[in-house]
């Protein structure tokens, strides 16, 4: 590993100093691997707690992290994003 990146090739979570990094991956020491991704990715902001009671009001039930709908989630995929920024 000569410490050097490819071209386009952004780190996922540089600021984790027990991460190995190659171009491809990240190589965590508790055995994660984080993929890279595109040097401009785009990426979806969601106010979680406003998201999660807006969630909770529409399906009559509290909805937290660990329960959010399958059909919510797919529903954020077919956007296309990068990633989903929980915010809050």
């Amino acid at each position: 590993m000569s410490g050097k990146r490819a071209k386009n090739c952004a780190p996922v979570l540089e600021h984790y100093r027990t991460f190995l990094y190659t171009c491809g991956a990240y190589y965590p020491l508790f055995g994660v691997i984080m993929l890279t991704w595109q040097t401009k990715p785009t990426i979806y902001q969601i106010n979680t707690w406003v998201w999660l009671h807006s969630l909770s009001q529409r399906y009559g039930t509290a909805v937290g992290l660990h329960n959010v709908p399958d059909e919510v989630l797919d529903n954020l995929a077919a956007y296309g994003f990068d990633a989903v920024w929980l915010m809050g």
